[in-house]
């Protein structure tokens, strides 16, 4: 992928509209994945929010759009800042 997105786009656009769901979440996720690991943190953000529409709930499309967002700006979204939270205190819970 070169950058040029528009193409991919349609194509997934185009698998979801035919029914292809599996194919075009599978290929949807893989942009996410290929801008997260080439640093592209904008592009990232905004195939994951893409992602994230058509497939609400989406794990890994999430996580990705919060991680490219903290690499680019800093900021901790407050979803993530809330699963840590929660993550810590199940970790104080005596088990």
């Amino acid at each position: 992928m070169n950058g040029d997105v528009e193409p991919l786009r349609e194509l997934i656009a185009a698998l979801d509209h035919a029914g292809e769901r599996a194919w075009a979440k599978r290929l949807s996720l893989m942009e996410c994945r290929e801008h997260y690991y080439r640093y592209r943190w904008s592009l990232c953000v905004q195939a994951a929010d893409l992602t994230l529409r058509r497939w609400p709930g989406t794990a890994e499309a999430a996580r990705l759009r919060a991680r490219s967002i903290y690499r680019s700006t800093g900021v901790i979204e407050a979803a993530t800042v809330a699963r840590i939270d929660a993550l810590v205190a199940s970790a104080d819970e005596p088990g």
